[in-house]
């Protein structure tokens, strides 16, 4: 499978230039799943940057039919994940669910499956 050493140097100088990278040496971060990395990136930093944030969906597009992938939906993790995978959705043509697990203030949902009801 070919990877364009161009697109990831271009994602790399996106991250870099727009200061979403992180290097703790000193003092490493442990991830919510128990890993331990002295290096952090900040994908929520990325929207805030149009031609950066395209890049990366196009990548992301771009690997999706290398590799053949088959799917019916896309979803995104809490935090960065929702708004990138509501983006590839959106490019791709998919549904992208938004799973509500806390109550909501506002909006259609509390929970997931509960609907407000509307006197």
């Amino acid at each position: 499978m070919y990877v364009s050493p161009i697109a990831n140097d271009i994602l790399a100088g996106h991250l870099i230039n727009y200061g979403a990278v992180s290097f703790m040496t000193d003092s490493p971060m442990r991830l919510k799943s128990g890993l331990v990395t002295p290096i952090y990136v900040d994908n929520r930093s990325l929207t805030a940057h149009p031609d950066a944030w395209r890049d990366i969906i196009e990548t992301m597009c771009s690997r999706i039919a290398q590799l053949g992938l088959k799917f019916d939906i896309i979803a995104g993790v809490e935090g960065a994940g929702v708004s990138h995978a509501a983006a590839l959705a959106y490019r791709l043509g998919k549904p992208a669910p938004e799973d509500l697990r806390r109550p909501q203030p506002c909006g259609r949902f509390l929970r997931e499956g509960q609907a407000h009801s509307h006197h």
